[in-house]
């Protein structure tokens, strides 16, 4: 999941495939959520 995160941001077409995957939308959600909770329990600063 955190390929699929960071190449979220990938311009163009390339891009695309992941975007617009309905499929990665729902587990994606979770994993940003989940890390969020991490970071914050652990008191790392998001970037």
């Amino acid at each position: 999941m955190s390929t699929i995160a960071k190449a979220m941001s990938i311009g163009g077409e390339r891009g695309n495939d992941l975007r617009d995957n309905e499929t990665l939308k729902a587990p994606l959600k979770r994993y940003r959520e989940l890390t969020a909770k991490v970071q914050k329990g652990c008191f790392i600063n998001p970037r």
